[in-house]
């Protein structure tokens, strides 16, 4: 019988392998470029993109805990699902998609932003790559804001959604 546990198991190891996958399509680019120094590999794209594939398979257990720690246990069978603690497991993963997602972009980011003034020796230009840079560090922070608010609190999230459903619907029955 598939419980809980096992479809929050299920999709954490599938996001796993995606970034895993990810990282793989990434890795000829990255060769090409011949080597970094050992300090610029570690916040490498790429190499962030396989030590958070590899936690998250190694740990799909352990988070799936997380994900389906609600007032029912994690064993529950597949036909007791509620709805809402269905979009809360769904809220939960986005929530991880998202953050696992942005931390390599950000970690690109923060890689190009450290090697801008070996690569950029023109100062006017260089500024408007910074400015470049600050939107990019804007935009991963906003989306790394809304996967821990997706991932930590899915019930409110929830509620949040629903409540503007049922605004939505009142205002198309008048």
């Amino acid at each position: 019988m598939i419980t809980k546990q096992d479809i929050a198991i299920i999709a954490i190891r599938i996001l796993a392998l995606y970034m895993f996958l990810q990282g793989l399509s990434i890795l000829p680019m990255s060769v090409t470029f011949g080597t970094r120094d050992p300090i610029s590999f570690l916040i490498s794209h790429e190499f962030v993109i396989f030590l958070i594939s590899a936690i998250l398979w190694f740990s799909a257990r352990p988070l799936s805990r997380f994900f389906v720690s609600d007032k029912t246990t994690s064993s529950e069978i597949l036909s007791n699902f509620s709805r809402e603690s269905v979009e809360q497991m769904i809220f939960s993963i986005v929530g991880l998609i998202l953050i696992v997602v942005t931390i390599p972009a950000l970690s690109g980011s923060i890689a190009y932003h450290i090697n801008i003034d070996e690569n950029l020796p023109d100062l006017a230009y260089r500024s408007k790559a910074l400015a470049g840079i600050k939107s990019h560090y804007i935009n991963y922070l906003l989306k790394l804001l809304l996967g821990f608010l997706l991932l930590c609190f899915p019930s409110l999230v929830t509620e949040m959604v629903r409540l503007a459903r049922g605004i939505i619907i009142k205002k198309q029955k008048i």
